[in-house]
């Protein structure tokens, strides 16, 4: 079995919620996190989605496969 693609997301705004709502249902990839330098937003959508919030992109990106630029 081969291991999911592991999407990191940066952007928490309006579009980054559709992009990280809609990541969740695609076979073979998984959200890893997302970054936002909002902390209101990183606590919201770690509450409504279980996803892992970063303060600093640099970390979120060295454990990602992709990139999903969401701004």
């Amino acid at each position: 079995m081969t291991q999911p693609l592991r999407i990191a997301v940066l952007g928490a705004g309006h579009l980054g919620r559709i992009h990280m709502q809609q990541w969740q249902h695609v076979e073979g990839a998984t959200v890893v996190g997302f970054f936002d330098p909002h902390p209101e937003k990183r606590a919201a959508i770690t509450s409504e989605f279980g996803l892992k919030g970063f303060e600093d992109p640099d970390d979120l990106l060295a454990g990602a496969d992709a990139v999903d630029i969401v701004t």
